[in-house]
């Protein structure tokens, strides 16, 4: 069911939930193995945070949360704790997490040992801190801009090559940079405006990996690292919210052969620039770029919000064998002709494009990694060039790979819920 709402003044309350696991035992989310070093990459942090907005008893949540994937147990709580004390449905709750490869496991056992103690920790964390909302509303209002990335420092990651660990006999997709795959660049901000033209809020958008955090320290990686910036530089809320960056990493690439493995030496002899490891020093450099843009624009909102819609429709993915299906909750929500877009997977961008194409006079706004992980979501004609975004269908609970033909309908369930949003804002 489509919820709208007139052009009336909005209210905004936002809250900051710290995580950290501190002297618990916890195993890091996100790489297979880590580094042995003691560097610290960025900050040292788990965070979960809710922007809420209202207008005219019509709400939108925002929840966003330093993790690899969104714990379902925690989607759980919140949508029990917001039914129970505000009556607002679970389809007004947008939950995602930012996909930093750097903090504790607490969603799916294939990544990690999950401790029960942190899990109860996290619960009596929420508890205690979400008391708090709902009594700080401020009168607001909301801009959108979407700008591009001037810097050019995230690059797709599929690559369809000559496989030279096969005498070059097959064509193979290697996790290799790709400059000319077509990815999402762009910056998507949403600015919370108070009564005093103050800037209350910065919710933004990007699409890219966080995988600078290398070794055994928590991280909250470059949505932590921008989000201080931000907040520092000029004293607000903010929130990061993560795209469909499935296919999609930091441009940090080497040709060097120097503190490369053996196959990374191979792969930069044969097919030029590899990815390298990174250092905390990338990092900074990242956020900084990411944080200097945001700064040069979320003051120039280009559009003024003045009313939301939300909406939802749940889709079956099905594996190539059939013999496991998976329900999943698809998320969408709009302002006027923005129309945000939440499936929960990890989703190669180009969703992302085929939605412009399919929709030229619409703005979307990508969002991966709600609760209820699927894995990684490919379109359906990536299925037959593999690539790990394929084949890693056992990490997720998957007997094979998804099917190609149910990938096809999936689309055309998007496209037509979709066009039911769209079609409100003609009238």
């Amino acid at each position: 069911m489509v919820s709208m709402i007139g052009c009336l003044e909005m209210e905004s309350d936002c809250l900051a939930v710290n995580l950290h696991p501190g002297s618990l035992d916890y195993e890091l989310a996100g790489f297979a193995k880590r580094d042995t070093t003691k560097l610290q990459y960025g900050i040292n942090e788990v965070t979960l945070k809710v922007f809420w907005l209202r207008n005219s008893g019509t709400n939108l949540v925002f929840v966003s949360l330093d993790a690899l994937y969104f714990p379902e147990f925690i989607a759980d709580y919140i949508y029990l704790y917001f039914s129970e004390n505000f009556n607002i449905d679970q389809n007004n709750i947008i939950c995602n997490a930012t996909h930093t490869h750097s903090s504790p496991n607490f969603s799916l056992p294939y990544f990690g040992k999950i401790s029960s103690r942190y899990v109860d920790f996290v619960i009596s964390k929420m508890e205690l801190c979400f008391s708090k909302l709902g009594q700080s509303f401020k009168s607001c209002s909301l801009t959108f801009n979407e700008v591009d990335n001037p810097h050019k420092n995230t690059i797709g990651r599929r690559r369809l090559v000559r496989d030279v660990f096969k005498c070059f006999f097959n064509k193979t997709m290697f996790m290799l940079p790709n400059i000319n795959q077509l990815i999402d660049d762009r910056l998507r901000i949403l600015t919370v405006i108070g009564n005093n033209n103050e800037i209350v809020g910065v919710i933004y958008n990007v699409s890219c990996h966080p995988v600078f955090g290398t070794s055994e320290l928590i991280s909250s990686d470059f949505p932590g690292l921008v989000n201080s910036q931000l907040e520092q530089t000029n004293n607000v809320f903010t929130m990061f919210l993560q795209g469909f960056c499935g296919d999609i990493r930091p441009n940090i690439t080497t040709r060097s052969f120097i503190n490369q493995s053996i196959k990374q030496n191979v792969k930069s002899l044969v097919y030029g620039e590899v990815f390298r490891k990174t250092t905390p020093n990338d990092l900074q450099i990242f956020s900084t770029e990411i944080a200097e843009t945001l700064n040069d624009n979320f003051r120039g909102g280009n559009k003024v919000i003045s009313k939301f819609n939300s909406h939802s429709f749940v889709f079956s993915f099905e594996s190539y064998t059939g013999k496991t299906n998976k329900e999943s909750v698809i998320k969408l929500f709009s302002f006027d002709n923005i129309v945000g877009v939440s499936i929960p997977a990890e989703v190669l961008s180009g969703y992302y494009h085929l939605l412009n194409k399919a929709f030229p006079k619409i703005t979307f706004i990508p969002l991966g990694f709600s609760e209820g992980m699927l894995g990684y979501l490919p379109l359906y004609s990536q299925v037959s060039e593999k690539g790990y975004e394929v084949t890693s269908y056992k990490n997720y609970g998957w007997d094979s790979h998804l099917d190609s033909k149910n990938l096809k309908k999936f689309i055309d369930a998007l496209i037509k819920n979709i066009s039911q949003v769209v079609s409100l804002v003609k009238e």
